[in-house]
């Protein structure tokens, strides 16, 4: 194993009950297991003969001599070398007890119930303003549904990525004194490598062309008329570039 497989938005409804995943937040690292993982895995990875027999306590992910535990390993030893110090590793099965405490660990879906229930109430109203200024026969489809290059309306929320933007990970760093050369502590926090995400029920892609920063903000909740363009970049693998915006909800509240 050379590279890692492709990442999945970190949040618990996206887990499949029949399979592991590592769980990296840069500052923990979890090997979170289903219930329904093969009991071929099980015994490969950690010499166990189900699920319910494995010894979750020591967080040990022994060493076997097979393919499954040789990449299982390789996958860990990749992530490890990601991010900017050697994280403790603990392992999780579905509805253990640690894993109440493992979910405040997967901050970046903090606020998705509330993106998700928006989502919700908003579409059909931006279905309908899509229709009246592009026409009846305008194709609304989910990210995961789109075709490479297929024209249609997407629908859902807006992330500003802040390169620069305070978090405990940065302060981390700055205490051990391992932040890169070009990050401005004390400066702007505009920079040349923010960028736009777009997010709907299932998947994630970067945003490109007629949109800027400035536009929008982070919990918008928009209509996008564009076509997905292919491979970006290792982290990000499809872009959506965007020909119109359609509509964008901003909430405003008065306090």
């Amino acid at each position: 194993m050379t590279s890692l497989t492709n990442a999945v938005r970190g949040s618990i409804e996206y887990l499949d009950k029949s399979k592991a995943y590592f769980i990296d937040n840069g500052v923990l690292l979890f090997l979170w297991i289903g219930l329904g993982v093969a009991e071929a895995w099980v015994q490969d990875v950690f010499g166990a003969n189900s699920v319910a027999l494995l010894n979750t306590e020591n967080h040990i992910i022994p060493e076997k001599d097979n393919p499954r535990s040789r990449g299982i390993r390789r996958a860990m030893e990749l992530l490890q070398r990601k991010g900017l110090r050697r994280r403790n590793v603990f392992i999780v099965r579905e509805g253990d007890s640690l894993e109440p405490w493992m979910k405040k660990f997967l901050v970046e879906r903090q606020y998705y119930g509330v993106y998700s229930a928006r989502l919700d109430i908003l579409k059909p109203r931006i279905i309908e303003a899509a229709k009246h200024q592009l026409g009846e026969e305008i194709i609304y489809k989910q990210l995961e549904n789109l075709d490479l290059h297929e024209k249609a309306l997407v629908i859902g929320t807006i992330e500003k990525r802040i390169s620069q933007r305070p978090s405990i990970l940065k302060e981390l760093a700055e205490d051990e004194h391992i932040l890169p050369d070009d990050f401005d502590v004390e400066g702007c926090l505009v920079s040349s490598k923010d960028f736009l995400e777009f997010e709907d029920e299932k998947q994630i892609v970067k945003l490109e062309g007629n949109i800027t920063m400035d536009e929008v903000a982070t919990g918008c909740t928009v209509g996008l008329f564009g076509s997905q363009v292919g491979v970006i970049s290792s982290e990000i693998k499809l872009c959506f570039y965007l020909f119109t915006v359609l509509y964008i909800y901003i909430y405003i509240y008065i306090l």
